[in-house]
């Protein structure tokens, strides 16, 4: 049995002499009642309701309204004088249970002709098939959806579509990604490990431990007979002293292999007509590398329901759990390690053959180097995390208001292993370590937020948060080989560090509309402010603050442009996680590549101060002709930024520097449509930013401030300077900025390390596009950076150790005058041989400056243009039917790039992380990426 009440509400009056017009709004449980019928008792004349179930009918004091629609009982409502009261807005309510009999009896599954047939009073029809639309009020139901038809006594059907019933949806998505890199080094493959000796380019063998390739040319070379522990085929001699075989080259980009990676995801979800739902969702990846036998395994899995309780409460509720394990992570610069290994060795020695000599040692080129895939196959730098979080949120409704009652939380483990390895090249004092970090979060926030009418919005939250930090690391050495390593270890240091904080906030919110701001028809003014007050534990004056005003004048002078501003008010504390331990290079030298360690951790004071952040954005959007147009400025200062800072040998999160920032963002959008029709289309859009940014203030008593790179080149923050910018050694230069020549004719370097470019870009410009034609649809994306610059310290390595593609041309070079002036101010006048076999090799144009060499050399233009992603998607159903879809998308990314190094990009920062973009040092390659996606809903 079924109940449905009718309820009369906002009823209001206005006098005309006699007669005065009553209205009102005929609704039940559901909303408004379109076609209801109210007439005055006793008289022919009435009204219906329409679409809203509003009204308006003529009375005078004393009718009875009579109110009726099919199925419900009949409502009547006397108007008396307290209706007359000064014509001002009456509310009145009347809820009516009226009893309608859902009694029905199930017959015989019938065809549509049946519906012409007369039937009894109560009766249930099953429809076998579709058969057209029937329109019901403002809805419009499918015969195809339609799961039952019932009709009441008073001969009404109601429609009853699959929809109102219990529904369980499911989709799977599987993924197949073929990935080969690209931006690779180019290499010189002419000239053997060695050295010019007494005036002769003279080979040197792996026992000599010689670490260039500055020797002869490899067809000067062939294997003996000699039995060799570095050479399977035997020793290396001059030709006409061997077997007659000649000697074979190894390329070191084969050591990069495409590789293929999975992702699987499915998930199910129970849904009722109430909006109820359980969502389940279970995705599992398994991520390959270009380096052999390094992967990555994620699994991720998750609930979240809703439930109506009452009718005016509802939960939600979400819990996740999340698993990552990374057999060769980059926490301890081990990737950096194993491509500058596979890059400098010499072109003909194979990495690949007995790692381990009879001797016990390992298989390198030169003790001073390392074997790529000894540190490979003996890698310890590993990291594996778990995850769990959950949260309840209360809702209850009551008008136009709504209280939130939200508990979240999060438990996270993180754990680390590093090395340094035993017989790894300069390595004196093997190190292993296991680093744990276990962080907690709880999370408790009330917000209420209430709707006066449409135009006013308040919001008030409360929170009370807090948060745990606890670090264990365990260092060990005493290793002697790396068949004891690293079970047999003796602990040599231990780290133990908590953190906790408890903060508590309160936030308000609210939000004003004006209409007809102009008297111009749809114009409006809306002003939005915030402002919030936080006490943390952590926080040494103990509370921060945040205030936010904003301002938005939409279609002004009904002209289709929109104005908006805002200014905005931060103070931000710093984290507790620091797990970003990339600054430990800075501790190292480029010629202790083999040493880097992450042995320093960062921690967080209990005692803070707040990073403050203001920000002023003004702007303005406009629509036409379906072209859509967005302009914004923006300035911004921020203060108390933190960042690592070396105190005594020992770095320490600190408040370390202030900038500000200015720029422009600009968006176009424009859509055409094809054949009259909304679903096949061409979309163009192009975003346009520019920022130009300044350190104001270095407030650690240090001119310089590194953040990322190495000792001897690095990014940094120079007050007056922009954010960033990359300093390291370059050559002398005069006053006029001539470079100061040598008295044997070479450029003679700098003893002081100086800035020598800037990262940051003139501006950024991303095109996309969409075409959609039925079913299909394609999206290409470009991508276009201006200006900025970035150092590749993989060639600068590279043409030290004879290996680039550049030594290859120029070692031969003779006769050549650089361009600048003597230390007496003449101008320089002296040839010079790039490489003369006749000097010793430490006097060549690369060599003589050392492996950290004049980096001025290797800052290039970062400008580049790229096809960044291209992707054609077909959506489909089976039967024709909205309920089982399918899409295959078939996709490529950096399909193409154009620059000026083809073996650097400045998107592909060093160690995988965004502080040290701009830095080239044997990153990670750039990849291509093609593969097929498969979504399937049912």
């Amino acid at each position: 049995m079924k109940f449905i009440y009718l309820f009369l509400l906002l009823s209001s009056i206005s006098f005309a002499q006699e007669t005065f017009t009553y209205t009102g709004v005929v609704s039940d449980s559901s909303g408004p009642i379109p076609g209801a019928n109210v007439t005055v008792k006793g008289e022919s004349k009435g009204v219906s309701t329409g679409f809203d179930g509003k009204y308006s009918i003529k009375v005078k004091e004393g009718d009875v309204l009579v109110i009726s629609y099919m199925g419900m009982k009949d409502v009547t409502l006397k108007v008396t004088k307290n209706h007359m009261k000064k014509g001002v807005l009456l509310k009145s309510s009347m809820n009516t249970a009226i009893k309608k009999v859902e009694k029905t009896i199930a017959v015989q599954t019938l065809v549509s002709k049946d519906y012409q047939l007369e039937k009894e009073e109560k009766d249930t029809l099953l429809p076998v098939k579709p058969s057209g639309s029937y329109f019901f009020y403002d809805n419009q139901y499918r015969f195809g959806d339609l799961q039952k038809i019932t009709k009441g006594l008073n001969k009404v059907y109601h429609l009853q579509s699959g929809h109102d019933f219990l529904r369980i949806y499911f989709e799977a998505n599987l993924q197949t990604t073929i990935t080969t890199p690209f931006t690779l080094p180019q290499y010189q493959n002419t000239y053997a490990q060695g050295r010019s000796i007494n005036g002769n380019l003279t080979y040197q063998s792996p026992q000599s431990n010689e670490i260039f390739s500055w020797g002869p040319n490899v067809n000067t070379l062939e294997y003996s007979n000699i039995n060799s522990p570095y050479y399977t085929q035997g020793e290396i001699v001059t030709k006409g002293n061997g077997n007659g075989k000649s000697v074979k080259l190894y390329d070191e980009n084969d050591f990069y292999k495409p590789y293929v990676n999975y992702r699987y995801s499915i998930s199910s979800t129970i849904k009722n007509n109430n909006n109820e739902y359980f969502k389940f969702l279970c995705s599992f990846n398994q991520d390959r590398s270009f380096l052999e036998n390094v992967r990555n395994s994620s699994w991720t899995s998750s609930i979240n329901t809703f439930k109506n309780l009452t009718k005016k409460w509802a939960l939600k509720t979400s819990f996740s759990y999340d698993y990552n394990k990374d057999n060769f992570s980059q926490s301890n610069f081990g990737w950096t390690k194993v491509m500058y290994a596979n890059a400098i060795r010499p072109i003909h020695f194979n990495p690949q053959d007995n790692l381990i000599l009879a001797d016990g040692t390992v298989r390198n080129y030169s003790k001073f180097e390392n074997n790529p895939y000894f540190l490979l196959n003996y890698n310890q730098d590993t990291s594996t995390s778990n995850q769990f979080s959950g949260l309840l949120d209360m809702k209850y409704k009551f008008n136009d208001s709504y209280l939130n009652f939200i508990v979240s939380g999060q438990q996270s483990n993180l754990e680390n292993t590093n090395a340094l390895l035993p017989n790894a090249a300069l390595v004196t004092t093997p190190s292993f370590d296991t680093r744990n970090e276990k962080y907690s979060m709880f999370n408790g926030t009330a917000i209420f937020n209430t709707q006066i009418e449409y135009k006013t919005t308040l919001e008030g939250r409360l929170q009370f948060t807090n948060q745990n930090r606890t670090l264990f690391r365990n260092f060990y050495n005493g290793y002697t080989s790396v068949l004891n390593f690293p079970n047999d270890g003796v602990i040599s240091n231990a780290v133990y560090n908590h953190q906790s904080r408890n903060e508590a906030s309160v936030y308000v919110e609210a939000k004003h509309k004006f209409e007809d701001v102009f008297g111009y028809y749809n114009d409006s003014l809306e002003f939005t402010g915030n402002t919030s007050l936080t006490i943390s534990s952590t926080l040494l004056d103990k509370t921060r603050y945040t205030g936010n005003l904003g301002m938005n004048l939409k279609n002004i002078f009904n002209s289709r442009i929109d104005l908006v501003s805002s200014y905005n008010y931060n103070q931000m504390e710093p984290s507790l996680q620091n797990n970003n331990l990339n600054f430990n290079s800075l501790r190292y030298a480029l010629k202790d590549v083999n040493s880097l360690y992450n042995s320093q951790e960062l921690f967080t004071s209990q005692q803070t101060i707040p990073t403050t952040e203001k920000q002023f954005r003004v702007g303005a959007e406009a629509n036409f002709y379906r072209w859509n147009f967005s302009m914004e400025w923006f300035t911004k200062k921020v203060t108390d930024v933190y960042a690592p800072v070396v105190q005594n040998k020992i770095y320490q999160w600190h408040p370390a520097f202030d900038f500000q920032q200015k720029g422009i963002e600009i968006d176009v959008k424009k859509t055409f449509y094809f054949r009259y029709t909304n679903n096949n289309y061409y979309s163009v859009a192009l975003n346009f930013a520019t920022y130009k940014n300044k350190v104001t203030a270095i407030k650690t008593g240090q001119n310089v401030l590194p953040i990322a790179g190495f000792g001897d080149m690095y990014k940094g923050y120079v007050e007056g300077q922009p954010l960033g910018v990359l300093i390291g050694y370059g050559y002398a230069r005069d006053a006029n900025g001539q470079m100061i020549i040598g008295a044997d004719g070479f450029p003679l370097q700098d003893n002081q390390p100086r800035i020598l470019g800037n990262p940051n870009p003139d501006f950024n410009v991303g095109f996309d596009h969409v075409i959609k034609f039925n079913k299909i649809t394609v999206n290409l994306t470009f991508d276009w950076q201006k200006g900025g610059q970035m150092w590749n310290g993989t060639e600068q390595v590279l043409d030290y150790y004879g290996k680039s593609a550049k030594t290859e041309t120029e070692r031969n070079l003779t006769g050549y005058v650089f361009s600048g002036v003597t230390t007496s101010g003449a101008v320089n006048t002296t040839p010079v041989s790039f490489y003369d076999p006749q000097l010793p090799v430490e006097q060549n144009r690369w060599v003589r400056y050392g492996v950290t060499g004049t980096s001025e050399d290797n800052i290039i233009d970062a400008s580049y243009f790229r096809l960044n992603n291209v992707k054609v998607t077909y959506d489909g159903s089976f039967r024709n039917s909205r309920a089982y879809t399918y899409q295959i998308s078939v996709f490529a990314n950096n399909v193409f790039i154009i620059s000026k190094n083809n073996s650097a990009f400045i998107n592909n920062p060093l160690f995988n992380s965004v502080e040290t973009t701009g830095l080239q040092f044997f990153n990670s390659p750039l990849a291509f990426q093609s593969g097929i996606a498969v979504n399937i809903k049912f």
